[in-house]
């Protein structure tokens, strides 16, 4: 309760410099937030006499008009509206103006029904906002009521806010109560200084020119067509939070990529350690395959590493046969490399021997 009855003297505060500069309907406003803050705030101490009744007469005039209610709107004299060309604007602007400003429910002012779609709103948006735009449209209250068109399309074009302005049914309760949750859903620890940066600052925040420029601009055909290009500057909580959500995203999709290169190291590494099956002979001597053998056909020299190769292997079988077929076509491939490259080195030395070579053709000759 001592929080609301500090917001509620603030609020006390900002009317009092409205009034000071001469905006009447701001102060009037305060002091009713005020008065929903805290009811038993003595207005009457904290106001002079001449604030006293300049706000809070005009204040007690708009209650009497009721929830809901459009306040009276001075008509414009007949003999003025002759005169709307000399000063800048037709009588049909200032009948837009007067028509938006006299509705109090946002579905009203941009003229579609409560179950639009997002496509209807926005048209509607394209069609008033460049009607009562104050660069165009010069008459009174202009502004006025372009921003009250810009409220209604960024509170519907939203779903969240949308779906909280239908459950409350009401301009100025809406504003209230999403403005003043907004300072307090944090809990009571965070509440004063979240209050006064969301609820206080929202109609310094609220800037119908951004939304214009960001929907009227950045294609071909002049219209903007990303539904949440439009915000406030009271809207950068929600996407600092969308930031983090999609850093929780980039780090998971990283640690999923250091998953899959480590699976794929880890399986190099155990190909290392399967065993290789050896082959049965080589034509080279070493340390392991040091025992000699010469096949019975063509007498080439190939060695085996067990000594039980004959009773694997016996003499006249067809497996054998199999091996010493296999011995022989690897030393004919051997030769034939090492006969390439005699021949190579015979073109720079004519006289340079070719035993390779000739060995080469004389088993090919027998074969």
């Amino acid at each position: 309760m001592d929080g609301n009855k500090d917001e509620a003297l603030r609020s006390v505060n900002l009317a009092k410099s409205a009034f000071a500069s001469g905006d009447r309907q701001r102060a009037e406003k305060f002091i009713r937030i005020a008065q929903r803050l805290d009811p038993c705030i003595p207005l009457d101490d904290l106001l002079s006499s001449t604030e006293r009744s300049g706000i809070l007469n005009g204040a007690a005039c708009h209650d009497k008009t009721g929830r809901g209610q459009a306040p009276e709107i001075p008509k414009v004299p007949k003999d003025h509206v002759g005169n709307h060309v000399d000063h800048g604007y037709t009588e049909e602007n200032v009948r837009v103006v007067r028509d938006i400003r006299k509705k109090k429910d946002y579905y009203a002012i941009l003229g579609v029904e409560r179950r639009c779609s997002v496509e209807e709103i926005r048209k509607a948006y394209r069609r008033l906002s460049l009607k009562v735009h104050p660069d165009k449209n010069k008459a009174p209250s202009a502004e006025d009521a372009f921003k009250l068109v810009s409220k209604a399309f960024n509170c519907l074009s939203n779903d969240q806010s949308r779906k909280t302005y239908d459950q409350t049914g009401s301009i100025e309760d809406h504003e209230f109560n999403e403005q003043y949750s907004n300072g307090t859903r944090r809990g009571p620890v965070r509440r004063r200084r979240q209050a006064r940066s969301s609820f206080y600052n929202y109609e310094e925040d609220f800037d119908p020119d951004e939304i214009f420029r960001s929907f009227f601009y950045g294609t071909h055909d002049n219209v903007f067509h990303a539904q949440n290009s439009y915000r406030t500057r009271g809207a950068d909580r929600q996407q600092r939070q969308q930031r983090r959500e999609h850093t929780v995203q980039g780090a998971s999709s990283i640690n999923l990529t250091m998953l899959l290169h480590l699976a794929v190291v880890l399986f190099i590494v155990a190909l290392a350690f399967i065993p290789v099956r050896r082959p049965e002979y080589s034509l080279q001597k070493t340390s392991y395959f040091h025992i000699s053998k010469v096949t019975e056909k063509h007498g080439v020299e190939y060695y085996v590493s067990k000594q039980e190769f004959e009773e694997q292997f016996p003499r006249g079988s067809t497996s054998r046969q199999n091996i010493e077929q296999s011995v022989f076509k690897d030393y004919k491939s051997m030769l034939g490399r090492y006969c390439h490259v005699e021949l190579q080195r015979r073109q720079w030395a004519k006289d340079f021997p070719k035993p390779n070579c000739d060995k080469l053709r004389s088993i090919s000759s027998v074969a």
